[in-house]
């Protein structure tokens, strides 16, 4: 006669309380590996830009310009200068808002340098819906332009050649 065996009696070996412990093991790593990478970009994290040609052929040199949608920040080596793109005195006169005194004086300097030089723009979101309008002012006055969008509060630099982060 052949007897079954009882549900109970035979052996076996459970893995799932290993694999939760190995679970809990990535789940742990993987906040320590985030909790450094947070750490290591920090609060003032800004964005560089390496404009260098790779072969050594750049024909135009690139002046790094952020646009909030009201005024320009040009970028000239470690200096910065605001540069008002309308004229608000007119706008309280009633008149249509022209473009500010110094910013005819920005692009005639920019119109000047047009065969060595090109404007790149560092447009924050705030920018967005005026950018159309200042790059018009800019090809007016026949100034070559590039755009790239970038964080409304994050800071952005410009390498030159042989400059390091």
């Amino acid at each position: 006669m052949h007897r079954r065996a009882s549900p109970g009696s035979q052996d076996h070996f459970d893995l799932f309380p290993y694999i939760a412990i190995l679970m809990s093991l990535l789940g742990a790593l993987l906040t320590a590996t985030l909790g450094m990478a947070s750490l290591s970009l920090g609060p003032g994290v800004a964005e560089t830009w390496d404009m260098a040609a790779r072969d050594g052929t750049a024909s135009k040199a690139p002046v790094l310009v952020e646009w909030d949608g009201s005024a320009l920040t040009v970028h000239e080596g470690a200096q910065r200068r605001r540069v008002p793109w309308l004229d608000d005195q007119a706008a309280a006169a009633g008149g249509m808002r022209p473009r500010s005194a110094a910013m005819q004086r920005l692009l005639a300097e920019f119109g000047q340098r047009s065969a060595t030089g090109y404007v790149l723009f560092a447009v924050r979101p705030s920018g967005f819906a005026t950018l159309p309008r200042l790059t018009d002012d800019f090809r007016a006055a026949h100034i070559d332009i590039g755009y790239e969008p970038v964080g409304q509060e994050r800071g952005v630099q410009l390498l030159s050649a042989g400059e390091h982060p």
